[in-house]
């Protein structure tokens, strides 16, 4: 049932898109990561571990943090400099489509996972969910009052969003180790790497607010990489 409501904030979030309201598409596959961690908690909490739990997990997931950040920045490729029409002519703007690789690579990725018994106690490639927040956030950057309008227009440019996916697609189905936010104990000494990483990402949070998320992704990256070695 957790599970089934993460992919159902998928679903909302995916609609919200077809409303060219990204921001609120945003927030659904924020809310479906709340949902994402619950669905794990409680399986921990009641011991209800289950094959068909673990595909199910998988199969929301593409929805919620692959399809539904494939269409926002679907959406995005058709947002002129003034942020005011949107053409949805597919074949006038054939390039659109790369965000569809998107989804592509999330289910890649998730399939990868699901047979992968070296991704236990980490993660090997950009976890979906982390590769979805990065996406999420672009609508809090790109539509706020505060955001110059030369930034916004960079980030909605279509060289800019044609790497932003190659570039999340190739993190997602990379080699690069990174650390799992499971916590088997609670030191500080086995656990120093989650530890800065929740306090960098708190700190941040507070500060830009959603607009954060990339910068946590990427705080989360190099902690893995450099401090998180003998935690993976």
């Amino acid at each position: 049932m957790v599970t089934c409501l993460n992919l159902i904030c998928g679903c909302l979030s995916i609609l919200y898109c077809i409303r060219i309201d990204l921001q609120m598409a945003a927030l659904f596959i924020m809310a479906a990561s709340v949902f994402d961690f619950l669905d794990g908690l409680v399986a921990r909490m009641t011991d209800s571990y289950s094959p068909i739990g673990k595909q199910l997990d998988s199969l929301a997931d593409v929805v919620s943090f692959g399809v539904a950040p494939g269409f926002i920045v679907f959406t995005l490729f058709y947002f002129n400099s003034t942020f005011l029409t949107i053409d949805y002519d597919p074949m006038r703007n054939w390039y659109s489509f790369v965000a569809f690789l998107i989804p592509c690579g999330s289910a890649w990725r998730l399939a990868k996972f699901n047979i992968d018994t070296r991704q236990s106690e980490g993660f090997i490639g950009l976890p979906v969910p982390s590769m979805g927040f990065i996406v999420a956030a672009l609508p809090f950057i790109v539509f706020d009052s505060h955001t110059s309008e030369r930034l916004s227009n960079f980030l909605v440019h279509p060289i800019t969003l044609i790497f932003l996916v190659l570039g999340l697609c190739y993190l997602m189905l990379s080699d690069l180790k990174l650390i799992s936010l499971k916590f088997k104990t609670y030191d500080f000494t086995s656990n120093k790497a989650r530890y800065i990483l929740l306090g960098v990402a708190a700190i941040l949070l507070a500060a830009l607010q959603f607009k954060a998320l990339p910068l946590i992704i990427l705080a989360y990256i190099i902690i893995s990489v450099t401090i998180g070695k003998e935690e993976r």
